[in-house]
């Protein structure tokens, strides 16, 4: 509860960042990309050499550029070749960085947008996209045609895959929740995460694969942290660094912040005996965690107030909704079917 995440806020950045990347195999170097202040619709794909020792003159004229006819929405590099998925008006397409200017394949399912797509980071072969009809593509590379379809009665904004389950992926959607879903399957959502009062922009897994930030424990339904300050606004982009130990955050007033992925973590070094305290704090911690006042100071978050009076505003809304639906089973002389709260906002499904 008194634990202080927020480390500090890399400058440099004069709009607001709308991507992150971290690099793979250097712990440390990340590439943000920003609006550039411009009105306009830059239809290229371009391709530019990565040399970590001299960045600047590398990024200074691209490899090669091709002119497309449309803009990408959102692009996705294969973890393990030189493929790269591009979500397009009307599909999404896979390219390759030997030859930009026709794609390998392409999957449309109703030809709407793609806003998202991803590779799974250990099933190379399976990819994931998000369209504009509010739904989710189950891709196999290896297939010409779309594997699944799950429409959802709301846009889902982004999602990320569990880098431990690589069955697992977790999206997040305007209707205030975040949704984790088994790809094994695809009916339903597996679990439904609630706890955010507007719309959730963005999702990323911890490499542990145990946690996604607004921080929530993978198997919990409710958010074990939230992080904020003064002046932070919309929160645009997340993501969770490879070591698990921090979180870089983007939000709409032009600022990327770093974040303890622990609140209470101490950084540097820890003397033996204070590593054993820390420990023992912990374990008791875990042992008490369910006696009512032990419960009530570990899930304390000190909220900015539109957050808490929002907070307290959707429960409310929840309460009736509960009372209202047992009152009509009440009262109703049919028998109303039970539908779970995580069947409720699936709208249809196609294979």
């Amino acid at each position: 509860m008194m634990g202080k995440p927020f480390i500090g806020a890399l400058e440099g950045s004069t709009e607001r960042v709308t991507s992150i990347s971290l690099n793979t195999e250097t712990l440390g170097m990340a590439t943000f990309g920003t609006a550039d202040g411009k009105c306009s619709l830059d239809g290229q794909l371009k391709q530019w050499r990565m040399n970590y020792d001299d960045i600047v003159s590398c990024w200074k004229q691209p490899l090669s550029s091709v002119l497309m006819k449309w803009t990408p929405h959102c692009m996705d590099h294969h973890p393990s070749s030189n493929e790269f998925l591009i979500g397009g008006p009307e599909s999404c397409l896979l390219y390759s960085s030997v030859r930009l200017d026709v794609p390998l394949r392409e999957w449309s399912w109703g030809q709407e947008p793609v806003h998202n797509a991803k590779f799974n980071p250990v099933e190379h072969n399976i990819a994931c996209a998000l369209t504009k009809d509010n739904s989710l593509m189950l891709i196999d590379c290896r297939q010409d045609q779309p594997v699944r379809k799950v429409k959802m009665d709301l846009k889902l904004n982004a999602f990320s895959w569990n880098p431990m389950e690589p069955f697992i992926f977790t999206a997040a959607s305007e209707d205030y929740n975040v949704y984790t879903f088994d790809n094994r399957f695809f009916k339903f959502p597996r679990r439904v995460h609630r706890g955010h009062v507007n719309a959730v922009l963005d999702v990323d897994y911890s490499p542990t694969g145990r946690e996604f930030i607004r921080l929530w424990k993978c198997d919990s339904t409710e958010s074990f942290d939230v992080y904020h300050t003064r002046r932070m606004k919309r929160v645009l982009v997340v993501k969770v660094t490879l070591d698990a130990k921090f979180v870089l955050s983007s939000s709409s007033d032009q600022n990327v912040r770093l974040w303890k992925a622990h609140a209470n973590e101490l950084i540097g070094p820890i003397q033996p005996r204070q590593k054993a305290s820390l420990q023992t704090c912990e374990s008791l911690r875990e042992k008490f965690k369910d006696h009512p006042e032990v419960r009530k100071i570990l899930k304390h978050r000190h909220l900015p107030k539109t957050i808490h009076a929002s907070s307290k505003e959707h429960a409310i809304i929840r309460a009736k909704e509960r009372r209202k639906e047992r009152n009509t089973r009440i009262f109703n002389k049919n028998d109303l079917p039970f539908i779970p709260d995580k069947e409720k906002h699936v709208v249809a499904q196609y294979k």
